[in-house]
């Protein structure tokens, strides 16, 4: 483990990943404009180094074509060091028989796919994945009873119950696409749910500003049509751990990095050694103390060591002993 932690403690501030992939899917008969926002939100993900895909679901056996394509994607290059991205935009409608959405290309459209399929695909992958609805009525929870394999997080336009805007200044892939490029330009590692957070945040803004400027309430309400869906955030993954997707450009060096060394040169060489009493520990166990280490402080420069001291047999008895007594 010691090993492992060495090998991976230059880059614990920056992306953990070696590489990134994005599908990006859309109708091919959809009536919205979409392929413009794709390009734009393409062109974000690639300052990160993440490589986007755009899928069009065909008319033609849709639910069949799309759910092969993300079995595909999900499957290939499927390790833990490799970020999966997964984007829809386009028409969704409410299914009344499930609680799966509907997607479809056009509003009153007879073609239809269900999303939860494609969910539980994606939930079921090794790799991190950031699922991403830009749809109205398309927030969701996970899908799967256990959600295994790496982080799974999803971010959605609006709630299971509302509409969102299309196409236009005011999107939910647009408003990505911009605060992905503005963080990506101060060079900051940026958490899903901040996305969330400053997504939110914009709307307010914008909205706060158009407001100050109408005469009556009722104007108020009008414009506030494209800015009044909040964004939904939901952490799919079942297991109990506190970390989530960074974006981050892959394979580059972060200033975090950089500033942790240069306090080390420029300050007193500390050492902190902390110590813990723990039950037996499985690989599952060991890979969380590892998490946990690699998400130290930008202040810890260095990794040290890891060391694991096991209980003497006579002293694991003892133990069982007092358990046995305090059990009569």
């Amino acid at each position: 483990m010691s090993i492992r932690l060495q090998q991976t403690w230059k880059e614990q501030h920056g992306s953990r990943y070696t590489s990134g992939k994005f599908l990006l899917v859309r109708w091919e008969s959809e009536d919205m404009g979409i392929a413009d926002e794709f390009a734009e939100f393409a062109q974000a993900l690639s300052l990160y180094n993440i490589d986007a895909e755009v899928f069009l679901i065909p008319d033609k056996s849709p639910q069949v074509a799309l759910n092969v394509k993300v079995a595909q994607f999900r499957d290939q290059d499927n390790c833990p060091t490799v970020l999966k991205g997964f984007m829809y935009s386009g028409h969704e409608t409410g299914n009344q028989y499930r609680t799966d959405s509907w997607w479809t290309p056009t509003i009153g459209s007879r073609y239809i796919v269900e999303s939860g399929p494609v969910q539980e695909m994606l939930e079921q992958s090794v790799s991190d994945v950031l699922i991403i609805y830009d749809a109205c009525q398309s927030a969701d929870s996970a899908r799967s009873e256990v959600v295994p394999g790496g982080v799974k997080e999803l971010i959605a336009a609006c709630c299971f119950s509302l509409l969102t805007s299309g196409v236009e200044d005011g999107s939910f892939t647009t408003y990505l696409t911009r605060i992905l490029r503005e963080e990506h330009a101060l060079g900051l590692p940026l958490s899903i749910s901040t996305l969330v957070s400053k997504v939110l945040s914009r709307k307010k803004t914008e909205w706060q500003r158009i407001a100050a400027g109408l005469n009556s309430p009722d104007q108020a309400t009008g414009a506030a049509v494209r800015f009044h869906t909040a964004p939904v955030y939901c952490k799919l993954s079942t297991k109990s751990s506190d970390r989530g997707i960074i974006l981050h450009p892959i394979q580059t060096s972060n200033m975090f990095t950089r500033s942790a060394k240069a306090i080390c040169t420029k300050s007193p060489s500390n050492e902190i050694s902390i110590s813990f009493r723990t039950s037996a520990l499985d690989t599952d166990s060991m890979k969380e103390w590892e998490e946990w280490i690699r998400t130290a402080p930008p202040s810890a420069a260095e990794f040290l060591n890891f060391k694991f001291t096991e209980a003497p047999s006579s002293s694991l008895k003892q133990i069982q002993d007092a358990m046995d007594i305090c059990s009569d």
